[in-house]
Order: C-alpha cells, then sequence, then structure tokens
C-alpha cells in the first residue's frame, strides 16, 4: 500500500495521524436517517479519520452536518472463494462540502473500528452504532 501525503501546501493540516489513500467502495449510514443506506468511497484513512465521498444522484437528500454521527460499512478486497469481510467504522463528522472529484465529502472523526462478515442470509451485516 502506498502512502501519500495528503496535506496542502501552505495549508493547515489538523491531521495527527498519517494518512494512507485507501479506495474502496462503502455503504454510509447517518444516525440522522434511520434505514438510509447511501453509496461511497473512501478516499484516505488514518487510524483517527476517514474521508468518504458520495455520488449526488442517490435517492436519499441527506446533508451532512458536523458533529452528526455516522456508520460506515467499507468492503474489503476478498478472494472469490472467500467469505467477504467488512470494516466497520463509527464516527463524527469533522467537514463535509463538495468533493473535487465530484458529490458529497464527509471527513469523520473516528470513534470506533471492527471487522465483520456478510450476515448469513448474504446481506452485508449492519453493527450496531455505538457513537459517544
Amino acid at each position: 500500500m502506498e502512502i501519500h501525503s495528503l496535506a496542502a501546501v501552505g495549508a493547515e493540516d489538523r491531521r495527527h495521524e498519517v494518512r494512507h489513500a485507501v479506495k474502496r467502495p462503502c455503504r454510509i449510514y447517518p444516525a440522522s436517517l434511520p434505514g438510509a443506506e447511501l453509496a461511497g468511497w473512501t478516499g484516505n484513512a488514518s487510524r483517527s479519520g476517514l474521508y468518504v465521498r458520495m455520488d449526488v444522484n442517490q435517492e436519499c437528500r441527506w446533508r451532512p452536518s458536523a458533529g452528526e454521527a455516522l456508520r460506515v460499512l467499507i468492503e474489503l478486497p476478498a478472494a472469490p472463494d472467500r467469505v467477504p469481510r467488512f470494516l466497520a467504522c463509527t464516527g463524527g463528522i469533522v467537514r463535509s462540502g463538495a468533493a473535487p472529484e465530484g458529490g458529497t465529502f464527509v471527513a469523520l472523526e473516528l470513534h470506533e473500528m471492527k471487522f465483520v462478515k456478510a450476515a448469513p442470509d448474504g446481506r452485508r451485516e449492519r453493527p450496531a452504532l455505538s457513537v459517544q
């Protein structure tokens, strides 16, 4: 895995951890919209933070706001003969806005991460939201 410095030249960087460029599909579950599931992609991650981009053309017109709790389920790479695994992350939104790649982005301060498997019926397991 390559490590990229993502700080802009001359800009104040408030990050305390090294960021890693990680582009993986994910599902986003806003605490303010029970039952909503949005598609997205991770952009970068560290031990304490996560950048997620969402496409604009989704059924839900959710507007992320700072301080809101969010759950993100990141699909991990797997061999075709293996059970899929996911990284379930919970955290709070610290920033959001228009993504340079298009769509919307959210920057999360992570509170918890854990590995989960797919549910027995093939659906993705949805871990309980446990944001403090």
